[in-house]
């Protein structure tokens, strides 16, 4: 009898982003909002622009849970305030530039083993669309 997709992975398929793999929990950090200089037009630089943020930090809280201290989990408004001084306080040309920026950051992170971050802003243009994003994902080492 052949195992089940999941007997192997007790965490669920580890092909599907949003699942974590045994001991790689995820945190998410939704629905940030910041105001910063970017983009490739210099009018849309100098007005700024209005960059929407969401994070996907995997790393292990077993710990964490545990002890149930926040000393031994990851602080969330560190990675915020990563997030915000990229955004708000740096000005790039793309969104790609942002993302990866952010995952960088996040990335410095002791407890952090990877990151999923994506940033979206509304486009300059005449045409209707909500908006542009980007999704980079990267790990440590």
């Amino acid at each position: 009898m052949s195992p089940t997709p999941h007997a192997s992975h007790p965490a669920g398929d580890p092909g599907r982003p949003d699942e974590a793999s045994a001991g790689q929990d995820v945190l998410r950090l939704e629905g940030m909002r910041f105001f910063g200089h970017h983009g490739c037009l210099a009018d849309e630089r100098s007005a700024g622009v209005h960059l929407d943020v969401d994070v996907e930090v995997r790393t292990d809280t077993r710990e964490a849970a545990r002890t149930d201290r926040v000393e031994d989990t990851i602080d969330y408004a560190r990675l915020v305030e990563k997030c915000r001084r990229v955004a708000e306080e740096d000005s790039y040309h793309l969104v790609e530039t942002v993302a990866e920026r952010i995952a960088e950051g996040l990335l410095e992170e002791p407890r952090v083993a990877s990151v999923r971050v994506r940033v979206a802003k509304r486009p300059p243009l005449a045409v209707a669309v909500d908006r542009f994003s980007v999704t980079v994902e990267r790990r440590r080492g």
